[in-house]
Order: structure tokens, then C-alpha cells, then sequence
């Protein structure tokens, strides 16, 4: 028989004996109360360990998350990754409009400031959400519920850039409402948008 077989059954064993020890002393602490020394205080202390275990869980409490501060806090973690320019042609070229800021990282977020429309991307913001905490669906709730999350949809995120990637799964926010997002700051005047291109 091979050494390691050998060591994986008495292992086994080990851990029968364990249990069944463990079975005793709780069947023998219910039986004889305290006259059994050793075996009474398994029961207590198991008893003991569910009932910690159960305060600890009532005062773990997943964080409260405010989803204007989430989205914020993902915003300003992504900044490099975003793209700043208008949704629609120009009137006068009948061209797409040049973007007013270029990512310079992966691109995660798309603003429109002429129809205040926010796009960003679903898995991103789903890994974003996970990673502090937050139940996701819960958190599009309650920005659809504040008129905020419009809907999930495919997006050209890069539609105005140079290249112009495929169609993405993205989460559209509506920005006109400027207590709960401000994304006018984003836009840059026209010599920060300049020396923002040429790099």
C-alpha cells in the first residue's frame, strides 16, 4: 500500500474518533448533566460557540451605501477612463462631434453633455460594486427609483474617438439632475481640451 494512502486512512480514522468523542460527550453531558467531568463542558462550550456566533452575526452588518456617493466613488476612481463628447452630430458639419477629453486607460465611462447622458460600463461598475460591498441589483434599484439609472443597454462607447470599437454592455444614467450628479466639471475649458488631445 502506497505511504500516502496509508497516512490519508489513518487521518480518516483520526477524525472518526474525533467526531464520535465529540458525539459522546454531548449525548453523555445531556444524560448525566455535570457528574460526567470533561464531556459537560462540550456541551457548554458548543453551546457557548453557537450562541457568540450568532451575536456576531447580528453585529456584522454589510456597510450602508449611499448609491449617489458609490457612483461618485467610481467615477472619481475611473477618471482616466473616461470619454467626454457630445452624443449628436454637429449641426453645421453634420459630422460626430470631437470628443472634449480622451480616455488615456481603458475606456469605462462615456458622458454627453448635450443630452446629459452617462454611460458606464456594467461589468466594471458590477466588480466596483462587489469589491465595496454592495449588492448590485439593490444599488440600480434605488438610483431607478431616484430617476437617476435609466436602463442597461449596448453602447459604442468610443462612437466619436478615432477608432470606434464594437457595441459594450453599459449602464445608462440620466446627469440632468444636478443635485444627485455633476458631471459639467468633467467638460474642460478649451485650453486644458487642447493640450488634453495633443497628448
Amino acid at each position: 500500500m502506497n505511504t500516502l494512502e496509508q497516512v490519508k486512512r489513518w487521518i480518516g480514522e483520526i477524525t472518526e474518533i474525533g467526531l464520535l468523542l465529540v458525539a459522546l460527550g454531548i449525548v453523555a453531558g445531556i444524560l448525566f448533566g455535570e457528574t460526567v467531568p470533561f464531556f459537560t463542558r462540550i456541551v457548554s462550550n458548543l453551546t457557548g460557540l453557537l450562541n457568540m456566533l450568532g451575536e456576531m452575526r447580528e453585529d456584522i452588518k454589510p456597510p450602508k451605501s449611499n448609491p449617489a456617493i458609490l457612483l461618485g466613488e467610481f467615477i472619481n476612481s475611473h477618471m482616466n477612463n473616461a470619454l467626454v463628447v457630445n452624443g449628436e452630430m454637429d449641426a453645421r458639419s453634420n459630422m460626430e462631434a470631437m470628443p472634449l477629453w480622451e480616455p488615456r486607460g481603458e475606456l469605462l465611462i462615456r458622458y454627453e453633455p448635450d443630452n446629459k447622458h452617462l454611460y458606464v460600463a456594467a461589468k466594471q461598475f458590477k466588480d466596483f460594486c462587489v469589491k465595496q460591498q454592495v449588492n448590485y441589483k439593490t444599488m440600480l434599484k434605488e438610483l431607478q427609483d431616484a430617476n437617476v439609472f435609466v436602463e442597461g443597454m449596448n453602447k459604442r462607447m468610443s462612437k466619436g474617438m478615432k477608432v470606434v470599437s464594437p457595441a459594450v454592455r453599459v449602464l445608462k444614467f440620466d446627469a440632468s439632475s444636478n443635485e444627485f450628479i455633476q458631471m459639467d466639471g468633467m467638460i474642460p475649458s478649451d485650453e486644458n481640451r487642447d493640450s488634453q488631445l495633443q497628448h
